[in-house]
């Protein structure tokens, strides 16, 4: 199996009835990556991988199967579109992968989090919020969870069992 070491300048979620989103690396090259891995990846991080060269209607393109980051050390490379190259580990310390399957512990302290930081906010008085307006809050920031870090859930949402009561 082919191997590289790529940076990755941004990663594109998978389109609409796709199962792989890209991976484009400073160098322009794309990279397919399958949507469950793909936020494995950090943009500005370099990485050693392996890849499959595949072909679909005439058309090659690379299909990352492993990815490491390479060194364990962020790259200095070009910083992603927003100009920020995100949270940098302390040297010597492996780069953690963001988990595949978020879990309702997950969820909690994410809400735990919001609800802290807006009621630590200087502008809100916390003992005039009402019980409805902290419920929307709530509400809100699960939404938001369940819309964002916590879309890998998505896919179990549809495995309930279908109780028997005869």
């Amino acid at each position: 199996m082919p191997a590289a070491t790529i940076t990755v300048q941004a990663k594109q979620s998978p389109a609409i009835g796709k199962k792989q989103g890209k991976i484009q690396d400073t160098e322009g090259k794309l990279w397919n990556v399958w949507g469950d891995k793909l936020g494995n990846y950090r943009e500005g991080v370099t990485y050693d991988i392996t890849y499959e060269e595949s072909e679909f209607n005439d058309h090659k393109f690379n299909v990352i199967k492993t990815a490491n980051p390479s060194n364990n050390k962020p790259s200095t490379g070009a910083l992603p579109r927003d100009g920020w190259p995100g949270p940098s580990p302390r040297p010597g310390q492996p780069v953690a992968p963001i988990p595949l399957q978020p879990n309702a512990k997950d969820e909690m302290i994410f809400v735990c989090g919001v609800v802290n930081n807006a009621m630590s906010n200087t502008n809100i008085n916390p003992f005039e919020i009402t019980l409805t307006e902290l419920i929307a809050m709530v509400d809100k920031a699960r939404s938001a969870w369940r819309n964002t870090l916590g879309r890998s859930q998505k896919a179990d949402d549809m495995n309930d069992e279908i109780p028997d009561f005869r």
